[in-house]
């Protein structure tokens, strides 16, 4: 019997080493995935479609999936970016739709219109988003606008069937909008047949990895550190450069791994693979939903004015410390690994079914 084969269409050039572990496992699976470029016929052909990072620039292959509604395979979207919240203001909403639209549709004065763009969302980031005011720099609510934009204008169009969200916050604010969904986080740090060598000289004792784009972040972690610091722990921060082996031989030097959300509505689950594979506990500031993860068990957490004494606790129990690494480790193998999230997504498109227009069912 022929094996079933998947289109695998990303918007961007840098994600090769995600794109082949999607083919290594869908392969392990029974399934054929395969690569294509932006607008390429040859993926009609297959028996579904995955549509993944910023897909507002896959220009081509919308356009190609709404030439074909009535004929086009399962369509399902991975949604691992950021979606925009469901409680930001309603005038937030309806003025970064028109700025992003009005950006998308100028042909003069370019860099006039970027400006003006950049000003408005710098507005929604100070007043329209809530609890979360300044907790962005406008480039950063700007891109995840116009990726929550063009995922609603795909079901709304109905060039996508379902969305696989990398975070329970996303997976609970898609299925808000009515959409079909399913939880495939993106594992790609994870690393099972690694065991963690405990018995290693861990001369790191705090490791913060990632951008300090934004205030929120910076200044949390700036005065955690340096209260740290003053207690005699070191403290190592690396916010660009450090990558493969190089970072791998931090993190087996570390014994924990601070997380610090960029978005706080939305969790990206890379720390918490990177560390529990290198034998690191997560601290981490209170999450919006830890969904499959089990705060106090998997991961310390506590708002960001109580994650001292997380940390010095698990400093001053080494025990306690590995523990935290074991169930980390125990719940990303039964709930989030990459077998988890491939099988989520072939049985998201099984199901899947375009509004009014029949399409070939995996």
């Amino acid at each position: 019997m022929p094996r079933k084969k998947v289109a695998l269409v990303f918007s961007s050039s840098n994600t090769q080493f995600i794109m082949d572990r999607l083919v290594g496992e869908f392969d392990q699976q029974g399934f054929d995935a395969i690569e294509y470029t932006d607008g390429d016929p040859d993926l009609l052909d297959a028996d579904a479609i995955i549509l993944a990072a910023d897909i507002s620039k896959l220009t081509k292959t919308v356009r190609l999936l709404m030439q074909n509604a009535a004929s086009r395979p399962p369509t399902i979207a991975w949604a691992y970016e950021p979606v925009i919240p469901n409680d930001f203001a309603a005038w937030a909403n309806t003025w970064a739709s028109r700025a992003i639209a009005t950006a998308q549709a100028a042909k003069r004065h370019q860099k006039l219109m970027r400006r003006l763009t950049r000003l408005m969302f710098a507005s929604i980031s100070l007043f329209g988003t809530g609890p979360w005011g300044r907790s962005l720099t406008a480039k950063e609510l700007q891109f995840s606008y116009a990726y929550t934009l063009a995922l609603k204008s795909g079901l709304n169009q109905g060039w996508i069937d379902g969305v696989a969200c990398s975070t329970y916050e996303k997976k609970d604010t898609v299925a808000n909008w009515g959409a079909p969904t399913t939880f495939a986080p993106l594992s790609i740090d994870w690393k099972p047949e690694r065991e963690p060598a405990f018995e290693e000289k861990r001369d790191i004792d705090v490791l913060f990895l990632g951008r300090l784009s934004n205030w929120r972040r910076t200044t949390r972690l700036m005065r955690l550190s340096t209260k740290l610091r003053r207690a005699g722990y070191n403290v190592k921060i690396v916010t660009h450069g450090l990558r493969g082996k190089e970072r791998d031989a931090v993190l087996d030097r570390t014994r924990i791994v601070l997380h610090l959300t960029k978005y706080p509505w939305d969790t990206a689950w890379m720390r918490f693979y990177m560390a529990s594979t290198h034998g690191a506990a997560v601290v981490s500031e209170t999450l919006s939903n830890p969904s499959p993860m089990r705060p106090g068990q998997d991961f310390k957490t506590a708002d960001a004015r109580d994650l001292e004494a997380q940390i010095l606790g698990l400093l001053t129990d080494e025990a306690e410390r590995q523990l935290c690494v074991s169930n980390c480790r125990q719940t990303i193998d039964a709930k989030m690994s990459f077998r988890q999230s491939v099988a989520a997504m072939i049985a998201l498109a099984e199901q899947a079914k375009d509004k009014g227009k029949p399409c070939r069912q995996i």
